[in-house]
């Protein structure tokens, strides 16, 4: 997919890696740049706004961070292709930090 789209979230930190098993194989496997999927969760018991982030081989790496789901949520639901971009990865500790932008593709 061409960078065409339209960045509305900078930069923002995937939520909830720490809870994703061999996350840190799965971050080592990511190319830099890579494009992410985005679902939106609305199952999800504990937010109506999740936001599920995968990679290209379908490992989920965490969610949309809380601070800006709802948007990106109410985007997928109205049809919008949204994709995550990878921008950074870290190993903080134990947590494995995965940042990434949000674009939209209309």
């Amino acid at each position: 997919m061409e960078h065409t789209g339209i960045c509305f979230i900078e930069e923002t930190t995937i939520a909830g890696t720490n809870h994703v098993a061999n996350i840190h194989e799965i971050a080592r496997q990511i190319p830099r740049d890579a494009q992410l999927t985005l679902e939106h969760d609305d199952r999800n018991p504990y937010d109506p706004w999740a936001v599920r982030v995968l990679d290209g081989q379908g490992n989920r790496l965490g969610y949309v961070s809380c601070d800006c789901n709802e948007v990106v949520a109410r985007l997928l639901d109205g049809g919008k292709r949204v994709m995550g971009r990878l921008r950074h990865i870290a190993n903080v500790e134990a947590w494995t930090r995965i940042e990434m932008g949000v674009f939209l593709y209309d």
